[in-house]
């Protein structure tokens, strides 16, 4: 067990490594400065946001964001609560907001994915070629948009960026706000090296034209999960070079954590559902590594408190440090909330836990999401 646990340990140490130095290459990418501001379409798919929808529109309206859109686009996917009145009542003082019910598209029900549909049907009403995507759960920065352009280039045909929770004072919300950040970790790492694997549809630009050059989301659209990772790799595929980062703390979006267990669970099988939906087999090959990976340190764990192998055990705590230098990068890059270096010691055998559990029942593909079954 403890050469097995030593070889899994090396390549995970290894990937580690590859990711931080994509970090260092994507810090040292130079900013673009326009002369002309791009105009900008902002997309945003909703059901059932009341409760904060309002703050969403209202945080994009505000400082320098204004000077980019032209549009705001609310795709209502039949919300059976206040919101599309609070979006009509917003219309006074966002003179460039619309609300699109799905309703009014039916050439687009062929598209079994609800989030995925909603942007379709965005992009069918957008006026400008770039697109800017969040969600209705959202709050943006005042500067959110000079940020994300800055990342522009002619070759740029999708631009991620960072998402943070708000995070509520309470063990498992630092928990969660602690693994997203090590995602938005991950995600920028890869591009650093032109390998983008992960990307968080509340924060990107997108390139209208792109999209459409590089089939939409063809197969992809009846995979209920993946309207951004899908659609990034697509982009990548057609187009090598042309996904870009923006690891900015002044492009930061914020967005609420799941409300309760239950909904974080069923939020996360519906992350792992897609794993085996990507076209790239290297990918869903890496996927499955990465899994393994952790399915050893977890058996290697447990092993080593049946047997009590100190050695083991002493030998996995190396990921633990690895894992908790890794993380905290993440507030000298854009946290505004710091991650608390106890926090990943602690939720350590937890995390990793619930990556074995949720990467096998995520099998299944059996889900909730916003009141619907899958």
């Amino acid at each position: 067990m403890i050469w097995l646990v030593t070889a899994a340990l090396l390549v995970y140490l290894i990937l580690l490594g590859w990711f931080s130095l994509g970090l260092v290459r994507l810090r040292r990418q130079k900013s673009v400065h326009h002369d002309q501001s791009p105009a900008i379409t902002v997309i945003i798919p909703v059901r059932n946001e009341e409760k904060s929808i309002r703050s969403c529109l209202e945080s994009i309206w505000s400082g320098s964001n204004p000077a980019f859109i032209r549009q705001i686009v609310v795709v209502d996917d039949e919300s059976n609560d206040e919101t599309v009145r609070i979006v009509t009542d917003l219309k006074t003082t966002i003179p460039v907001l619309i609300c699109v019910p799905c309703s009014q598209f039916p050439q687009f029900n062929t598209i079994r994915s609800p989030k995925k549909r909603a942007v379709r049907i965005g992009l069918e009403v957008a006026l400008t070629d770039w697109i800017a995507l969040t969600d209705g759960d959202t709050r943006v920065p005042a500067n959110w948009l000079e940020h994300m352009c800055s990342k522009l280039n002619p070759e740029t045909r999708l631009v991620g960026g960072p998402v943070e929770f708000n995070q509520p004072d309470q063990w498992f919300f630092k928990w969660l706000h602690a693994e997203f950040a090590g995602l938005m970790l991950v995600a920028a790492g890869s591009i650093g090296f032109n390998r983008p694997t992960l990307i968080n549809g509340a924060n990107m630009l997108l390139s209208r034209k792109g999209f459409f050059e590089s089939g939409g989301y063809g197969s992809d659209q009846a995979v209920i999960s993946g309207d951004d990772e899908m659609l990034m790799h697509r982009l990548h595929r057609n187009q090598p070079g042309s996904v870009a980062y923006c690891l900015s703390r002044e492009a930061v979006v914020t967005t609420d954590p799941p409300g309760s267990t239950g909904e974080w669970i069923h939020q996360r099988l519906r992350w792992a559902s897609k794993s085996t939906d990507y076209t790239s087999l290297p990918y869903r090959l890496f996927l499955a590594s990465f899994w393994f990976i952790h399915a050893i340190f977890l058996t290697g764990f447990i092993w080593s408190l049946v047997t009590l192998n100190g050695w083991l055990f002493l030998l996995l705590q190396i990921k633990t440090l690895a894992d908790l230098g890794f993380l905290l990068t993440a507030n000298r890059l854009f946290l505004s909330k710091p991650i608390h270096w106890t926090t990943p010691i602690w939720s350590e055998w937890l995390q990793t836990t619930y990556m074995v559990l949720t990467g096998l029942a995520g099998l299944r593909k059996r889900f909730s999401w916003k009141g619907r079954n899958w």
